[in-house]
């Protein structure tokens, strides 16, 4: 539920295709992260996920922004609009 206000699926494959529910992939999402079927993802199990992800980016500015738009922030110098 709290992912969902934070993480962007729409651009999801299957949820562009009609496939999946915007719902149905944060689920799919989700348990990739949460190792220990606890429901919450930890500060450990996000970082191993994106050390995992960083290293198939060729550059920091790429990764930057892919987290930046995955997770709907904006730089810390840009007013906050929400």
């Amino acid at each position: 539920e709290d992912l969902m206000e934070v993480y962007d699926v729409s651009l999801h494959p299957d949820v562009w295709a009609g496939k999946i529910t915007e719902e149905e992939a944060i689920r799919e999402f989700a348990v990739q992260w949460d190792h220990d079927k606890s429901g919450n993802i930890t500060q450990s199990e996000f970082i191993d996920y994106y050390r995992g992800v960083s290293a198939s980016i060729k550059d920091d500015e790429h990764f930057e922004e892919l987290i930046k738009s995955a997770w709907k922030l904006q730089d810390s110098d840009e007013p906050d609009c929400g």
